[in-house]
């Protein structure tokens, strides 16, 4: 596992893995709740929306993607980094995340919406 969070109400814990999934875990009993698939190369970071419904994830693969934590699916993949993706935070409003990579000019910051919303 390369990251862990807890969920905004605290019933939940995501974690990122090596082996590109995203999985979500019973905070009281550590069962897993949901396995999560889509980034091609190692799930970095992942973090809660604030409502915890929604997750953004970044990976090794250069995306970073929207989920949906009820249905436990993918929602978007965003594009734009040309490398690893070690970083993702959402801003306060919740309707955008930025994303951040370290490149040979230094940090490269993207950004994107919120899971379930138009537009990058």
């Amino acid at each position: 596992m390369y990251y862990a969070e807890f969920s905004p109400d605290g019933t939940r814990v995501v974690t990122t893995s090596a082996d590109k999934t995203i999985r979500i875990w019973d905070a009281a009993t550590g069962e897993p709740l949901a396995t999560l698939h889509g980034h091609a190369g190692a799930a970095y970071v992942a973090t809660y929306t604030a409502d915890g419904t929604g997750l953004v994830s970044v990976g090794w693969d250069g995306t970073m993607r929207t989920w949906d934590v009820r249905r436990a699916e993918s929602g978007r993949t965003l594009l734009g980094h040309t490398s690893y993706v070690y970083s993702v935070a959402f801003h306060p409003d919740g309707r955008r995340a930025a994303s951040a990579r370290v490149g040979r000019h230094g940090p490269a910051v993207g950004h994107g919406n919120r899971p379930g919303t138009a537009g990058v």
